[in-house]
């Protein structure tokens, strides 16, 4: 009855945001209702193209080398110019993805598809957008509110592809993918527009100093540098695990990919709220957990269902980190924040598949191992922070 009712009092709270963060949630729920039709399969794509098991570590490497480059770019773009057109800009510019895939005939062919996809010039702007849209102490709802329309979006979309694959082919499928994508840019095309807060103009470098000066934000946020690394190391590779140890087909891998995401939308409800009540760290902490236990758990096939479900705490990570770094910086400057922020997660994220890739293909178990391990090691410290450091520990009063 508490877990139902906290759950309520979510929902309402959730009903409350503001016109535009719901705006958001809906283009996001779009988009990956479109994006989850292939996604979670990507990497059984690439193999079934001729690529092997370091191949897709590679790519991801690649879609994340190029994410996280070009994002610190786009936080001097989300500070300068209108939020609004520049976040229709990169939905726009990213949609033709699956068009691109549908084409390829190897797996490099799946690449220009990739770069384009993962160009974040314009990806701060949403950031910035969010943290500047979201009502004082609700920082981190706004941030978990809008990122579960993705999860929502997932959730459904790999039993619709699914059903697609007994009737198309995956190319087809692609293509329908696109159609999402494109429905999705129009509906984030009605957010208001939104000016950068304007202050005295500050050089690049200025801005780029007064940042890196700030020891508490620096910290934080090469703290969640190895979050970012530890938590992804597994994510591009549970696919090819259960194709590999279980022998699934793509549909049935689909199917987990909607099991996946459930618990991506549930627990980063349940987390945000947690972030919100009792401070990002102690959210983060949870999360970390619960990623390592569903990787125990997908060693069990009686618990594989319940192993993939809890290993969709990796998207509260993303949020959970996001939102401290909202709360740390400084308003005129969330956009430069975000795109200094964006880079040094990069390095986690780009890191991250390539070692998952090598680890993998020496042996998968000793894979899952050395990646469960990881994370247990790493809730350590953020289990001590979150009874120390007063400022995450606490929910902040101010945005």
């Amino acid at each position: 009855m508490l877990i139902k009712g906290k759950l309520k009092l979510q929902f309402d709270e959730a009903l409350k945001l503001p016109r535009d963060l719901k705006i958001i949630f809906l283009s996001n729920f779009i988009w990956d209702l479109g994006h989850g039709l292939y996604y979670f399969i990507l990497p059984i794509y690439i193999r079934d193209l001729g690529g092997s098991i370091l191949d897709v570590g590679f790519f991801y490497l690649l879609m994340n080398l190029v994410y996280f480059s070009t994002m610190f770019f786009g936080g001097f773009i989300a500070d300068r110019f209108e939020r609004r057109k520049t976040i229709v800009l990169y939905w726009l510019t990213t949609s033709i993805t699956p068009l691109i895939y549908s084409f390829a005939e190897k797996w490099w062919h799946l690449i220009p598809g990739a770069v384009i996809y993962n160009l974040a010039f314009f990806s701060p702007a949403l950031n910035a957008y969010i943290s500047t849209v979201a009502p004082k102490g609700k920082t981190a709802r706004a941030f978990t509110f809008t990122e579960a329309g993705y999860s929502l979006g997932m959730i459904i979309s790999p039993v619709i592809g699914s059903l697609l694959l007994s009737m198309i082919s995956f190319r087809k499928l692609l293509r329908v993918s696109f159609a999402f994508l494109s429905a999705s840019t129009v509906v984030v095309s009605f957010i208001s527009p939104q000016q950068p807060l304007k202050v005295k103009e500050k050089r690049s470098l200025s801005k780029l100093s007064y940042i890196i000066k700030n020891k508490e934000l620096m910290s934080w946020i090469t703290f969640s540098t190895l979050v970012t690394l530890v938590s992804s190391l597994s994510i591009p590779f549970i696919p090819p695990l259960l194709e590999d140890i279980y022998s699934f087909k793509k549909a049935t891998v689909l199917l987990f990919g909607s099991v996946f995401s459930l618990g991506e939308f549930l627990l980063s409800i349940l987390l945000g709220l947690v972030g919100d009540l009792k401070g990002e760290t102690l959210a983060l902490t949870i999360s970390v957990l619960s990623i390592a236990l569903g990787l125990i758990s997908i060693g069990f096939p009686y618990f594989l269902w319940l192993g993939v479900f809890l290993i969709g705490a990796r998207r509260s990570v993303t949020s959970l980190c996001s939102s401290t770094v909202a709360k740390l910086s400084k308003a005129s400057l969330k956009g430069v924040t975000f795109g200094v922020y964006m880079v040094f997660i990069g390095v986690g994220g780009t890191l991250a598949p390539y070692i998952g890739g090598l680890l993998y293909n020496r042996s998968p178990q000793q894979f899952v191992g050395l990646a469960c391990t990881s994370l247990i090691m790493l809730s350590i410290p953020l289990l001590v922070l979150a009874f120390t450091a007063k400022k995450i520990l606490l929910p902040l009063k101010s945005s």
